[in-house]
């Protein structure tokens, strides 16, 4: 029998809501429903894409910045909303900030973009890309970066669920690069920036009008070890588990698995076909 792969971002959304899940990989119309893009999840495509091709020189930061505009015109001709007129500033003026100053966490020989995985834990085949493996060949170190448009993690974030996905990649290629020493995963945190004078980090809408020699790309390390990988493996065993024996094909049996407004209105794919929503 063929083994299911996974991506973590299945397994974490089980975890977000079981109806969502049921709609998404269950219900056998999933292909007929109507989904909505939301507008977190739309644009973190596209500035996910811009971002790999100016690395891989393909694009300019003009016609990055170029492009950034069309696509934030673009949601709002589709009715893309944010929560607010100033959450949908601070989100446009901060990535535009980084697209004009951004450089290229290393030489284009020294990273990998986009690479696809398969990696089996405790059986159970997981995938998925990772955004950037960096490589310094003069101390033979490697490192996983993650490009990053949410906001700010909290210290107990660095521990929790919200970062399984970074030390699942970093397992990965501390397989793969048996050879490089593995420096612990780290988030780049596109919408903001750090201050090079007193390490002070600024939501880049905020210091739109400074010096920006005086900043630098905000880098949030992830605490990569023995306890966190331990985590992440019972993590993906018992949701795996748990939707193995949540196998059920009437949609009346799935419910939320918690109530949350932010994210039902802001970034499931479901929000106007939900009958939960609709009460």
């Amino acid at each position: 029998m063929k083994k299911e792969k996974f991506s973590f971002s299945k397994l974490s959304s089980f975890h977000t809501c079981e109806y969502s899940y049921y709609l998404n990989y269950v219900f056998e119309g999933r292909r007929e429903i109507s989904k909505r893009d939301s507008v977190y999840g739309y644009l973190g495509g596209v500035v996910h894409e811009l971002i790999e091709k100016m690395t891989k020189n393909e694009i300019n930061k003009e016609t990055a910045l170029k492009t950034w505009q069309t696509e934030f015109e673009y949601t709002e001709l589709m009715d893309m909303n944010f929560p607010t007129d100033n959450a949908k500033k601070k989100y446009y003026t901060s990535i535009q900030h980084y697209l004009e100053n951004y450089t290229p966490l290393t030489s284009i020989e020294n990273m990998i973009s986009e690479e696809y995985f398969i990696y089996e834990i405790n059986g159970i085949p997981v995938r998925g890309f990772i955004d950037a493996i960096v490589f310094n060949e003069e101390e033979k170190t490697v490192r996983v970066v993650d490009y990053k448009t949410s906001s700010k993690f909290s210290k107990r974030d660095l521990t929790s669920s919200k970062v399984f996905q970074l030390i699942l990649y970093t397992m990965y290629i501390e397989e793969k690069y048996p050879e490089y020493k593995v420096l612990p995963p780290a988030f780049d945190m596109l919408k903001y920036a750090k201050s090079k004078k007193n390490g002070r980090v600024f939501l880049r809408d905020d210091i739109m009008f400074f010096d920006s020699s005086e900043y630098e790309r905000y880098l949030l390390e992830v605490p990569y070890d023995e306890e966190q990988k331990k985590n992440l493996i019972e993590y993906v065993v018992s949701t795996v588990d748990s939707i193995d024996k949540n196998d059920k094909t009437d949609g009346n049996d799935w419910t939320p698995t918690r109530d949350n407004e932010f994210y039902c209105s802001n970034l499931c794919s479901f929000y106007d076909v939900c009958k939960y929503c609709k009460k």
